[in-house]
């Protein structure tokens, strides 16, 4: 219950603020091997999101994208997404777009549609969220960011599902 005593003190620092480096990876599917699940702006959508920060001086010193579309999007890459990420530093700031088919499994898992996946079974060839989490994990950037552009990219809460199915 002891109480110390208040004083109020300033802390100014003449240090300048060094801007962050920038770490994208863009990914769009637009055309996927069965082109019965073609969509019309995701791609363009993660070719838009690269151009909007490429050269981007104004908030960060440097910037570096990797930019994935259509035929290049497949669960093979996350190695080599893993590796792009790892480069940054700790105050630099590592972001992931992503836009395509989102779907659940039948166990209620999401999966991110790769181009080459097959929508009967996601789990063959479609990238788990939790795979998607695995990219920031480890990392020593301080400021992680990720957009997802997809059906079923909110989150889906198991038990809910399963109580509103058996009432």
């Amino acid at each position: 219950g002891a109480e110390s005593l208040k004083e109020i003190f300033e802390v100014n620092s003449t240090a300048t603020a060094s801007k962050p480096d920038l770490y994208l990876v863009s990914i769009g599917i637009s055309k996927y091997n069965d082109s019965r699940f073609n969509l019309n702006y995701a791609s363009k959508d993660a070719s838009d999101i690269s151009t909007l920060f490429k050269g981007d001086t104004s908030l960060y010193k440097r910037v570096y994208i990797k930019t994935l579309t259509d035929d290049q999007v497949t669960a093979s890459r996350l190695d080599e997404l893993r590796t792009f990420f790892s480069a940054a530093g700790r105050d630099d700031v590592v972001m992931l777009f992503i836009a395509g088919h989102g779907l659940l499994d039948v166990n209620r898992d999401y999966y991110f549609g790769t181009y080459d996946m097959d929508f009967n079974n996601p789990a063959g060839k479609g990238i788990i969220y939790e795979n998607i989490e695995a990219l920031f994990d480890g990392l020593t950037s301080l400021k992680k960011i990720l957009f997802m552009d997809t059906c079923f990219s909110g989150e889906v809460d198991k038990d809910e599902v399963e109580l509103a199915q058996t009432t």
